[in-house]
């Protein structure tokens, strides 16, 4: 096995000698958070820590790179996922280093940030090394260490592979580093010089150097039993602890040393220890692999089980008192160099210095309730009545029965008034132990009174209500008793000043001209729901504003401090302690509170936005307080104006949004802490800019098409229409011409009919001339008569004016009966026209009986049968 990696598996090796829990937290120690793996979900060991510029903490775990804004924890790895080792934070980016594999990551705001490696420029085989540390000198130098090799870059560029011997972890200072070289002492490194010999360093020997830090001029430097103070070439021993394994120069210029089985060592500008804390008080582990002072002075430990974060700067201080011993805290009180404790499990006192323990005082086992100096007495007000304490005793007095609150008469200092269980008691003798006076009209339970006349208390009852007692004269009995507040739950009654308020968690009241009216603001300052008004140090205008999770000092109307803490919801309690702190009654001991001891400014709250979808956004807010829990509410416009109710968990999501512009607004529930994200909700892809173009375009198209279609329909319609008048007017000529030619033929059948009816008439006078000469026998009339019976020249005329009327008969009857002689078409021509065999006769120059001789004959040549009509089937031609 390489030598440096022996040494470093003693070290990690060292990591196993945890101490065990003995003993109760001191007073005075900062407020711890610890984190255990199951809570930021990474293996036990936390290597290395580092923070970005927004506040946002990362550490170097087992399992991977954690991070962490205040709000939520998240993981993500390097290649191959080895553990990781160093961590270090500059530009926008977060490097990295574990076993051969080194590089940085950058969109940290992501939930997979982007890795970008660096070991593909070193030569052939690469990195076959763990990386445990990564230092940023002021030249923009990143130098990644193992414990054989330098590798540093610039400009993400290679600049030196620097094999100085076996090296544990360095330190940057300006463009240099120093570096602890076993069997060397300190060498220091940079890209002008190279490696150099720091002077006076070998007399380290050959020491572990397992951590350096500057220090002034000089250096601090930790081995495995002793630290060194290295200055002006000088090597001289400190009185810090042994098993130092990590050293820290912090910004207020004291040192924080992380040992290897005995937590954290705080101290001074001269190395004076001034904060111890391990397990046994808060620490949670006594490994510390890892230290880091924050933006705001915490101190973030990284340990061997687990990560802690230790509020150095905030003016709380803590005692645990919740042990087997003590119980829960619910008053103090201070006499001489005596500080007094009332628990639920008796009364304690200590003598002396801080660091001493408390132990109980004979006889007070069971519940204590308050513990009040008046008049040069300290009274306790307990379970079994009230105790006159003096210096470690505590003495009962007779006729007791549970004492909640005592209240000093407002003109005479030696009479006061008692809150009992069993109504109102009077005492007027404290000092000489005589029995206070219960005023038997009234026994139900008072928690609290205020004295609001020289006869008359302002009583809360212990579970409900609220009522103005009247007493006699001499104090010894009820004179009147009013119900004021028959419906307030739990009430506590509180004089500031001259002003007394009733007050629960539901509402604060004022009592004036004998009633009670209810306040939304007290001096000026908002009341919101749920908070409690407890005043200050006497003779000032100190009173504080009790919430869930807060506490808030004010000076009249003025706001001097908000802390982080939380009281008891039923019996909130703070005193006076000393000149300038006040004691906080807490459910697991008690914290000292310092208002000149100013919280430090609040980070600027974190707002990432992720959109889910189309119409849906989801938002992670964070606020980067890594020391006291928070709470968040939001509004979004258009959607909910109002604000949320608080809630823990600071994740926000809004789908089935309408397109538009929002305004996103997230607060906590520290002041002056709040951030707002302007975001738009683009329409869906059928509301969209695009798709109302599209739609515009089909619509003038459809216009355009419809338009078309329009011209052409009135196109058809107007040729259909032009088409029917054509028709109309063909009709119409078709009709007149019709017209003509049966006008025409009307008028050729009379001139037929006329001609026809001549001839005959002519014929028939002729026929009864020729007749009457036949009888003269007068041959020149007959032959003159017998030239104008001319058949041929008769029938010429009548077929030319036959034809005109029937111009395709006689074809039509020629084609179909080619037999037929000139006399049969004649017949013919005559029945066509519906002449009768009389007048038919003398056209054909016969005898009626023989045109029906004629008939018969043309009857046989047309093949007519006996049942056919011969007038029909002619007219039928």
């Amino acid at each position: 096995m390489r030598p440096c990696l022996f040494i470093l598996y003693l070290i990690i090796a060292q990591t196993q000698l945890a101490g065990q829990d003995s003993g109760v937290r001191t007073e005075g120690v900062p407020k711890v958070r610890y984190y255990t793996p199951e809570q930021y979900g990474g293996d036990n060991q936390n290597w290395d820590l580092a923070q970005g510029d927004d506040g946002v903490i990362y550490v170097a775990n087992s399992a991977g790179v954690l991070s962490f804004d205040g709000a939520k924890w998240q993981r993500f790895n390097l290649p191959g996922r080895p553990v990781v080792r160093a961590l270090a934070f500059t530009d926008g980016r977060l490097y990295a280093g574990g076993y051969g594999e080194f590089g940085y990551f950058t969109d940290l705001d992501k939930s997979d940030p982007t890795y970008t490696s660096l070991t593909d420029q070193i030569g052939t085989g690469g990195v076959r090394e763990e990386i445990w540390k990564i230092e940023l000198l002021l030249d923009g130098t990143i130098i990644f260490q193992s414990f054989a090799r330098l590798y540093a870059f610039r400009s993400d560029k290679l600049i030196a592979d620097v094999a100085p011997g076996i090296v544990l972890f360095g330190q940057s200072e300006g463009n240099r580093l120093v570096l602890p070289v076993a069997g060397q002492g300190l060498q220091y490194w940079s890209s002008d010089t190279g490696l150099n010999q720091l002077e006076g360093s070998e007399r380290i020997g050959s020491r572990i150097v397992s951590s350096i830090a500057r220090r002034g001029e000089g250096y601090l430097i930790a081995t495995a039993d002793t630290t060194f103070v290295l200055q002006h070439g000088k090597l001289k021993e400190t009185e810090l602890p042994s098993q130092v394994n990590r050293l820290l120069s912090l910004a207020d210029g004291g040192l924080a040393a992380g040992t290897i089985d005995d937590g954290v060592y705080l101290t001074d500008e001269s190395l004076r220890t001034t904060l111890h804390l391990n397990r046994d008080n808060g620490l949670g582990n006594n490994t510390v692999l890892a230290l880091l002072e924050d933006k705001a002075g915490n101190l973030w430990v990284g340990l061997d089980r687990g990560l802690a974060v230790i509020n150095r700067n905030g003016p709380l201080r803590y005692a645990n008192a919740a042990t087997a011993e003590l119980g829960t805290v619910y008053a103090a009180a201070r006499r001489g160099d005596l500080t007094y404790l009332g628990t639920n499990q008796g009364l304690f006192v200590r003598s002396g210095s801080e660091d001493r323990p408390f132990k109980p005082v004979a006889g007070t086992t069971g519940q204590v309730w308050e513990l009040k100096v008046v008049d040069g007495l300290l009274l306790c007000g307990h379970n079994s009545g009230l105790f006159l304490v003096q210096g470690t005793t505590a003495r009962l007095l007779p006729g007791g029965t549970g004492v909640w609150s005592t209240v000093v008469h407002p003109t005479d200092s030696s009479v006061f008034a008692q809150a009992t269980y069993t109504g109102i008691s009077i005492l007027l003798d404290a000092a000489n132990s005589v029995a206070p006076l219960r005023l038997p009209g009234y026994l139900a339970p008072l928690r609290s009174v205020a004295w609001v006349g020289d006869q008359r208390l302002l009583a809360a009852h212990a579970s409900r209500g609220v009522m103005r007692i009247g007493l006699t004269g001499d104090l010894s009995d009820y004179d009147a008793i009013d119900t004021l507040g028959a419906d307030i739950t739990k009430p506590i009654v509180v004089r500031y000043g001259d002003t007394v308020l009733v007050q629960s968690t539901e509402q604060v009241l004022r009592y004036r001209n004998g009633g009670l009216e209810a306040l939304k603001e007290f001096l000026g300052i908002p009341l919101p729901r749920g908070s409690l008004i407890i005043p200050g140090r006497p003779g000032s205008e100190e009173w504080f504003l009790v919430q869930r999770q807060t506490l808030s000092l004010f000076r009249g109307g003025e706001l001097v401090t908000t802390v982080p803490v939380r009281l008891h919801a039923d019996y909130p309690r703070i005193i006076p302690w000393g000149e300038d702190r006040y004691l906080l009654c807490l459910n697991d001991g008690y914290a000292i509170f310092d208002p000149q001891v100013g919280e430090t400014d609040l980070p600027e709250m974190l707002l990432r936005k992720e959109v889910v979808a189309v119409n849906a956004v989801r938002f992670e807010a964070a606020l980067p307080l890594f020391d006291r829990p928070v709470r968040y509410r939001y509004r979004l416009t258009h959607r909910q104006e109002e604000w949320s109710a608080w809630t823990d968990r600071p994740e926000f999501e809004f789908r089935d949004l309408w397109e538009g512009n929002y305004l996103f607004k997230v607060e906590s529930d520290w002041p002056g802490t709040g951030v707002e994200s302007i975001f738009t909700i683009s329409p869906p892809w059928f509301r969209s800019t695009a798709a109302y173009l599209i739609y515009g375009a089909a619509f003038f198209a459809a216009i355009y098409l419809f338009y078309q279609l329009h011209r052409k329909r009135l196109t058809v319609q107007e040729r259909r229409l032009e088409l029917i008048r054509r028709r109309h007017l063909h009709r119409q000529e078709m009709h007149a011409r019709n017209r003509e030619l049966e006008d025409s033929v009307a008028t050729k059948n009379r001139e037929l009919a006329n001609t026809t009816l001549s001839l005959a008439k002519k014929n028939e006078m002729l026929l009864q001339l020729r007749t009457e000469l036949d009888r003269g026998r007068n041959e020149k009339v007959r032959h003159l008569i017998d030239r104008n019976l001319n058949n041929e020249e008769d029938w010429s005329i009548f077929e030319s004016h036959f034809n005109d009327v029937h111009d395709t008969f006689l074809n039509k009857l020629r084609h179909a009966h080619p037999n037929l002689t000139s006399g049969d078409l004649q017949l013919a021509a005559y029945l066509k026209m519906g002449l009768a065999s009389k007048e038919i006769a003398p056209l054909l120059h016969i005898s009626l009986r023989g045109v029906e001789n004629k008939r018969y004959r043309l009857r046989k040549k047309l093949e007519l049968e006996g049942s056919d009509n011969l007038n029909q089937y002619l007219l039928d031609i």
